[in-house]
């Protein structure tokens, strides 16, 4: 993350890491909190 900057990676990379990783806190942090979909027998 400290690599990245205004035009991507300095190596030239794709950023597809970092944008999963910023995803996947947004949806850990502000996701749906409700009761688990346990279906009973």
């Amino acid at each position: 993350m400290c690599d990245f900057g205004l035009d991507g990676l300095s190596s030239g990379r794709s950023p597809d890491r970092l944008d999963a990783l910023v995803w996947a806190v947004t949806a850990l942090t502000f996701g749906a909190r409700g009761e688990p979909r346990v279906r009973g027998l």
